[in-house]
């Protein structure tokens, strides 16, 4: 616009002005213009410039989400402005001194643009400016000096850019700051130089960076409250890297990769410690945080025990998180007794089976949370259920599901009748055993029984049936002992005469094996060498096997006899049984009968 056709809008907005409400007709098309503020809305209407057709006495413009590139020589007559929305357009630059005029201007958003960089001088003549939003941008450095045009801000937002350094002036003359929001940006330590001209700096954050240690003394801005440094990936803090921060109220090392707490300052009231790499929480870990409140530590996946004594100084701590820490499977029954101030106790999913009365400080508790959590519900549970029920309002808890024993599990602990179904007592547990084991046994002892019943039964029927003969004539002398098993059953495949096996030398008295008939049956092996023969007292008659009377045999007698013919006899089939034998059973039955026949030794 030319200086001339400036100076006639000029006069043509003055003059409008003495027609009472004639200035709404220039709110532009699209927008939403109140006069009351006066201000002006024209958000998401397709705008390519910045319109100049506005009330020059406008306070707030909003022009979000439009298609401007460009803001030269169009704010030139919007000299009362104090808030101005410039994000989600096209901004590529913001030029330089094109914010003379914006002397009372307090707020200026350009988050969401394509901005790289900003040159010296493109904030000039904003000296009111207390906000600037830069986040959501492409810049990749800050030259030195950039920001001093605004000596007023109090808040800067630079989160979501590419910056991976500062220079050492790039925050000089901003005396008044307060919040410094750096996250999402590629540092890869601590810019602690440019932090420490930033002598009235109360919120810092550094999260979503590349930081990955805290050397020694790192932040020397001493009016720090809060600090955010999650996300990260830190796994070395120097012993004293917080110790100049004296004011720090509230600090997250939310998601990094720290193994052991770190040393923390004493005045803390928040802490966050979440998704770290903890295996333990020791007696160490939380000393002379007298003044914590809050403590946040979840989602540790490696987090498998808590010493009874980790939370023993933090008796001001009024909120506990430690949830979703799937190994953690205990707590020690005095953990949580030393924080009589606890009032909202957060311990979903973990894997806590129990949980005792005495380990939770009832009196103080106003709200207690333990879903997700595979507990057991019996009788070390009974004193939660009353609490869990929605007319208790003492205590806010939401219900929780029994996962074992298996008859209770999905149900919710609340709605489970104590006495009947939660607590079974241990006594009726072992009566069901000693009665499951009791007629396991009877079923036992009642089968082999049966089995032994059966049997004998069966063996006696085998005598009844002939397999034993009932009257066996008398072939043995008196007080024969048999030293050899007699076959009971001969059928007529057996052959005939048996093997016979060689005994011991041959003894006074006649055993089984010399049961022979009337004629000596020969062996293999029986007898090596046969001495002459001695003739019997009584003709041997190979057709009589066995003899009727055996006399005695002469004391000189040489036994065994001459046995000229061959055995079996000719006339006698092989295969036929004898005519009578005796089991050994009924030979030492009837060894009364039985009588002695003196022999030689051979």
């Amino acid at each position: 616009m030319t200086p001339v056709w400036a100076w006639v809008w000029v006069w043509v907005v003055w003059a409008g002005g003495g027609f009472g409400g004639a200035v709404l007709a220039f709110c532009p098309a699209g927008c939403q213009c109140e006069d009351e503020v006066p201000s002006a809305g024209c958000v998401a209407a397709g705008l390519t410039v910045l319109p100049i057709l506005f009330n020059p006495r406008l306070r707030r413009l909003n022009l979000a989400h439009n298609l401007i590139s460009s803001v030269a020589e169009a704010l030139v007559f919007l000299d009362r402005l104090q808030d101005l929305n410039l994000s989600h357009n096209r901004l590529a630059t913001l030029g330089i001194g094109h914010f003379q005029q914006q002397r009372h201007l307090l707020q200026l958003r350009l988050a969401h643009n394509h901005l790289s960089t900003l040159s010296p001088g493109a904030l000039s003549g904003l000296n009111s400016l207390t906000l600037l939003d830069l986040s959501h941008n492409h810049l990749t450095q800050l030259p030195p000096g950039v920001l001093s045009d605004a000596p007023r801000l109090t808040v800067l937002l630079l989160a979501h850019n590419q910056l991976h350094q500062l220079h050492n002036h790039t925050f000089h003359g901003l005396s008044t700051l307060r919040v410094l929001d750096l996250c999402h940006n590629e540092l890869d330590k601590v810019p602690g130089t440019p932090l420490a001209a930033l002598s009235t700096l109360k919120s810092l954050h550094l999260c979503h960076n590349h930081l990955k240690a805290l050397p020694s003394r790192t932040f020397t801005t001493l009016a720090l409250i809060s600090l955010s440094l999650e996300a990260n990936m830190i796994d070395t803090v120097a012993s004293d890297a917080f110790q100049p921060l004296t004011e720090l109220r509230q600090l997250s090392l939310k998601e990094n990769w720290l193994r052991e707490v770190p040393v923390m300052p004493h005045g803390l009231q928040s802490l966050v410690l979440s998704k770290n790499n903890f295996t333990a929480l020791p007696s160490s870990a939380f000393t002379k945080l007298n003044t914590l409140s809050a403590l946040e530590i979840s989602r540790c996946p490696k987090l498998t025990w808590v010493d009874a004594d980790a939370f023993k100084e933090c008796v001001s701590l009024q909120h506990l998180t430690l949830s979703h820490n799937h190994q953690l499977r205990h707590l020690p029954s005095s953990l949580l007794t030393p924080l009589v101030h606890l009032t909202h106790l957060d311990l979903r999913a973990n894997s806590l089976q129990t949980v005792a009365r005495n380990s939770l400080p009832l009196a103080s508790l106003r709200r207690l949370d333990l879903r997700h959590n595979p507990l057991v519900c019996n009788c070390s549970l009974r004193w939660l259920a009353p609490l869990l029920t929605p007319t208790n309002t003492s205590l806010a808890a939401p219900d929780v599901r029994c996962a074992a024993p298996p008859w209770l599990q999905g149900f919710y602990l609340s709605r489970v009748v104590a006495e009947r179904e939660v607590c079974v007592g241990r006594v009726q547990v072992v009566v069901v055993i000693v009665v499951v084991i009791s007629l396991t046994a009877l079923l036992v002892t009642t089968l082999t029984a049966l089995i032994c019943r059966y049997r004998r039964k069966q063996e006696r029927e085998k005598k009844l049936n002939g397999v034993w003969p009932k009257e066996v004539p008398d072939p043995w002398p008196n007080e024969v002992t048999p030293t050899a098993p007699w076959p009971p059953d001969v059928t007529p495949s057996t052959p005939w005469p048996p093997e016979v096996t060689p005994n011991p030398p041959w003894q006074t008295e006649v055993t089984p094996s010399n049961l022979w008939p009337d004629e000596v049956k020969p062996s293999s092996q029986w007898p090596p060498e046969v001495k002459p023969p001695t003739p019997w007292a009584s003709e041997v008659n190979p057709s009589n096997p066995w003899p009727s009377e055996v006399t005695q045999v002469a004391p000189n007698a040489s036994w065994p006899p001459d046995v000229t013919s061959s055995w079996p006899p000719s006339d006698i089939p092989p295969t036929a049984p004898p005519q009578h034998i005796m089991a050994p059973q009924d030979a030492f039955t009837h060894s009364a009968s039985l009588r002695k026949v003196p022999i030689t030794h051979v």
